[in-house]
């Protein structure tokens, strides 16, 4: 092969090798259109969609402020509410609080000293002066007044007793939503302060018919507000009074180390399961016939467990329907 058929076969392949580098390049230049078209449908797809998505959150956002707007303008509203409920509980419990304890007075009187009135003076001064018969009936006719009129008296006294505590249960309450139910904390003998608070119920225990029983080891002192701790105590133990129709009420403690329990059993009727909690609430009550002759404010337990817990400490209950309720209290060992 000479020279110049070298050449032309070269000449050949080159432009063989160019036809097909150029059919290649065509080839992968349609392809790099194809997807450049699919990107830039892609791409404007994909600008809808974050078009339409900013549109849905700025909608959603604007939903949201007016939601928050709202939330907080009810918030605001209960609040106020709650304060002007908290106020005129206030004003109205002290404003019947003052003359009810002054119903006390005349009542007590009555009760202890109605044996002293003048007129009652006067009635046995005359029948000194009458024969023996007539002294035997009048002196008995005083003494038959004396006796109803106590009786009476005794009845009024209660009632008006029983209304001041429950102002007071009331106030106590007012002055818990404000924030301003203190406590004053001290090293006491939990024993000695229990005796103070079962002394005080007594004589409604035993108006019920009930056994109280105390089973409070000496040796336990707690770091607690004595005066508390014999609300807390005449609270949980007025509880069991009225749900317990007969049997008894034990009042006993335990200490733990770091903190002591003190716990209130009754033999009552016990209290569903589903409720153990809710007792606790303010204005709850368990819903039944017992509830409705017993009465109350359904302040006793959200006020107990306030008073409990401000002093650094626990409450709960157990309980089976028919099988009587325990209340359990921890408090801090001193």
């Amino acid at each position: 092969m000479n020279e110049l058929e070298k050449w032309q076969a070269r000449f050949d392949r080159e432009r063989k090798s160019r036809k097909q580098a150029e059919k290649l390049l065509e080839n992968k230049s349609s392809e790099l259109y194809e997807v450049n078209v699919q990107l830039e449908a892609t791409l404007k797809n994909l600008e809808t969609k974050v078009e339409e998505r900013t549109r849905e959150l700025s909608d959603s956002n604007e939903q949201l402020k007016e939601a928050i707007s709202a939330a907080e303008a009810a918030r605001d509203e209960a609040i106020r509410a709650a304060e002007a409920r908290t106020n005129f509980i206030n004003i109205i419990s002290h404003e019947l609080r003052t003359p009810t304890q002054g119903l006390k007075g005349p009542f007590e009187e009555f009760v202890s000293q109605f044996q002293i009135f003048s007129g009652i003076r006067d009635l046995e001064a005359f029948a000194a002066g009458l024969n023996e018969d007539q002294q035997v009936q009048l002196n008995q006719a005083i003494s038959n007044l004396t006796s109803e009129v106590k009786e009476i008296a005794s009845g009024g006294l209660k009632a008006a007793e029983h209304l001041v505590a429950l102002l007071d249960e009331v106030l106590d309450f007012a002055r818990m939503e404000n924030g301003r139910l203190t406590v004053h904390p001290e090293v006491i003998n939990l024993r000695d302060t229990a005796d103070d608070a079962l002394h005080m119920i007594l004589s409604r225990v035993q108006e019920k018919g009930l056994e109280l029983k105390q089973d409070i080891p000496r040796d336990i002192d707690v770091f607690a507000d004595p005066i508390r701790i014999k609300q807390i105590l005449i609270n949980l133990i007025g509880n069991a009074i009225k749900f317990t129709a007969s049997g008894s009420i034990t009042v006993g403690a335990s200490n733990g180390g770091v903190e002591a329990l003190l716990t209130v059993e009754d033999t009552g009727h016990g209290i569903p399961a589903g409720k153990l909690e809710e007792i606790f609430e303010p204005f709850k009550q368990v819903e039944n016939s017992m509830v409705r002759k017993t009465g109350g404010t359904g302040l006793g337990l959200s006020l107990t467990r306030s008073l409990v817990e401000a002093q650094g400490g626990k409450i709960w209950a157990e309980s089976s329907e028919g099988k009587g309720s325990k209340f359990y209290v921890t408090l801090p060992v001193e």
